[in-house]
């Protein structure tokens, strides 16, 4: 199974980044990071889980099949022998072993044609929903700006959404977590202020055209990509846009994919991604200079 993420091994380094560029707020972000990764271990988990399902059950199918084709072909042989009334015990082994190697020949192309257990994956993985969120952290109701960027969505618990019940507890508390992990399916965004309360969920993020960060630093040394290298769609693009439009939040994504990014003020100051990362690295005192203002 190929994997662009380890979320708990770069914990350190996410941890490092917020202490440089927000270092008030490391300990509510960081639950934010494990709250992450425990949604995404909890989703491969029952993801391998159904794997291996399908797989026994796909190897038992192949096994039955096997033991009815070696019957087969052990009969077609014996059959080719033109001796039936005169069949021997040694034609009857001979035939028998002739139909197993014949069997196994044939079940295991199409053993192989199911190319195991990552075809499996690969199928629920593309017609699956993966965990994916976008979180603004540093939200504040009260600021007009932070409200004209964002649209709709519960902003009060709503009996039709479970999950909806975290709105207005904080993300510290054990079972806030547990419903925010529970609304990883949804879509648009969870905001919470910078005491950690979640002011609202299911929020769409508007008027957030990442095409004037691209304005702002021409011919400076941010990439052209915006450091999206792996890719990215309307999540991290609305995500990196409302972090340059509110500067006041840090904005954090996690994509179907299993990309783990963070947003600040139309940077990418963390990435899961290897390549990603490397290159914030490379850019860093650019970066940096960038947020300080």
């Amino acid at each position: 199974m190929k994997t662009a993420f380890n979320f708990i091994e770069k914990r350190s380094l996410f941890e490092k980044t917020i202490k440089q560029i927000n270092i008030d707020s490391v300990g509510l972000e960081l639950i934010i990071y494990d709250l992450i990764t425990k949604t995404r271990e909890e989703y491969s988990a029952d993801l391998r889980t159904d794997i291996s399902y399908i797989s026994n059950y796909v190897k038992t199918a192949l096994l039955d099949e096997a033991i009815n084709l070696s019957n087969r072909y052990a009969l077609d042989e014996l059959i080719n022998l033109n001796k039936i009334d005169q069949i021997t015990q040694e034609d009857l082994i001979n035939a028998m072993s002739i139909g197993k190697i014949k069997a196994l020949e044939y079940m295991k192309k199409l053993d192989e044609s199911y190319e195991t257990e990552a075809m499996f994956l690969n199928a629920i993985l593309k017609h699956g929903h993966a965990p994916a969120y976008i979180f603004v952290f540093g939200y504040d109701s009260s600021n007009e700006t932070h409200r004209a960027h964002s649209f709709g969505g519960l902003w009060q618990p709503n009996e039709k959404y479970e999950f909806s019940k975290a709105i207005n507890n904080n993300i510290k508390d054990t079972y806030t977590k547990k419903l925010i992990r529970a609304s990883s399916k949804e879509d648009n965004a969870i905001l919470i202020s910078n005491s950690g309360e979640v002011d609202s969920m299911l929020v769409q993020l508007v008027d957030v055209n990442p095409e004037r960060i691209k304005e702002k630093y021409a011919n400076t040394e941010y990439p052209d990509n915006m450091g999206l290298d792996a890719g990215g769609h309307s999540r991290h693009h609305s995500a990196i846009g409302y972090s340059f439009h509110v500067p006041e939040t840090t904005v954090i994504t996690l994509g179907e994919a299993g990309y783990l990014r963070m947003f600040k003020k139309g940077h990418l100051a963390f990435s899961s991604v290897n390549q990603e990362q490397a290159k914030i690295e490379q850019r860093w005192d650019f970066i940096i200079s960038e947020l300080n203002k």
